[in-house]
C-alpha cells in the first residue's frame, strides 16, 4: 500500500505516478464534456487550477509527461490560492505543497 501525505514540504509521490492512476481517463472525460478540467486543494476543497487554457487537451498532457507531474501554466492558477515561494515550491494558501516547477512562473 502506498499513501501520500499532503501535508508534508519535503515528499511527494513519485515521478510519473499519475499515470499509474486513472487521471487520464477521468481528465479526458471531464474535458470532453465541460472543455476544461478543474484541480481542487484536497485538504480545503478550494479551487486550484484550470486547464487547459491556451493549450490543447493533448498539449496539457504532453507537457505533464515532460515534467513528471501535471503541469500548470499561469493563466490555468487560480491565484486567489495559489503561491510560488522563492524556491520554486507552489503552495495552497492552506499550505498544502503542490509541487516544485508545478507553474511555470514559479521559475
Amino acid at each position: 500500500m502506498q499513501i501520500y501525505v499532503n501535508f508534508n514540504r519535503h515528499y511527494a509521490e513519485y515521478r510519473g505516478y499519475w499515470r499509474s492512476t486513472a487521471f487520464e481517463e477521468e481528465s479526458k472525460k471531464e474535458y470532453v464534456e465541460k472543455g476544461e478540467i478543474k484541480f481542487y486543494d484536497s485538504n480545503t476543497g478550494k479551487l486550484l487550477f484550470i486547464a487547459p487554457k491556451g493549450r490543447s487537451y493533448e498539449e496539457f498532457i504532453n507537457e505533464s509527461l515532460s515534467h513528471g507531474w501535471p503541469s500548470f501554466r499561469d493563466e490555468e492558477v487560480v491565484w486567489d490560492d495559489v503561491r510560488c515561494l522563492p524556491n520554486g515550491e507552489s503552495v495552497s494558501l492552506a499550505g498544502t505543497h503542490l509541487g516544485v516547477s508545478t507553474v511555470v512562473s514559479c521559475f
